[in-house]
């Protein structure tokens, strides 16, 4: 019986050829910049129409606003939308109180032409930048009908705002 030879086993510098590269790698991703992840924070003036008199000739108009708040760099920027409240229907959104509705709407622009929603159907949404750490201001305007007949009362709906970044 002849014996073979063992195959002659490379010697390798083990830790010591790896370790260089290791600490190359984690210097540069200490070094590279990392985005920093914004975080947004959203607030609400809520749109106040006071007494509506039913018998004027002219729509009752109010005006709120949405305040975006962020503590980074937004690249892709965000999206504001509403959602259309107690009604269900964009085209009409309706204040309650009790039984009876007080029909009003929330626009984009202060013409009161574009009505403000998620962006279906005809409605719009609100876009924005945030190039830094930013705090923006985006006005809601409302509007209701004149020539409502209603019940005297507290009318009042509720609208969710949802800020997309």
């Amino acid at each position: 019986m002849t014996r073979r030879p063992l195959p002659q086993r490379r010697r390798t510098r083990g830790w010591r050829t790896w370790l260089p590269t290791a600490l190359l790698l984690a210097l540069a991703l200490l070094l590279i910049p990392h985005g920093a992840q914004a975080q947004c924070t959203v607030s609400v003036t809520t749109l106040n129409y006071g007494t509506y008199i039913p018998f004027r000739a002219f729509p009752t108009n109010s005006t709120g606003g949405v305040t975006v708040d962020c503590t980074a760099a937004l690249p892709a920027g965000y999206t504001v939308t509403l959602s259309s409240g107690n009604s269900g229907s964009y085209s009409s959104r309706r204040m309650l109180y009790g039984g009876y509705n007080l029909n009003y709407q929330l626009f984009t622009d202060s013409l009161r032409s574009n009505i403000w929603g998620d962006g279906s159907g005809s409605t719009r949404t609100v876009v924005g930048d945030c190039l830094s750490p930013c705090h923006t201001v985006h006005p809601i305007y409302g509007s209701m009908p004149a020539g409502q007949i209603v019940q005297p009362g507290a009318y009042s709906d509720t609208i969710t705002v949802t800020v997309i970044y």
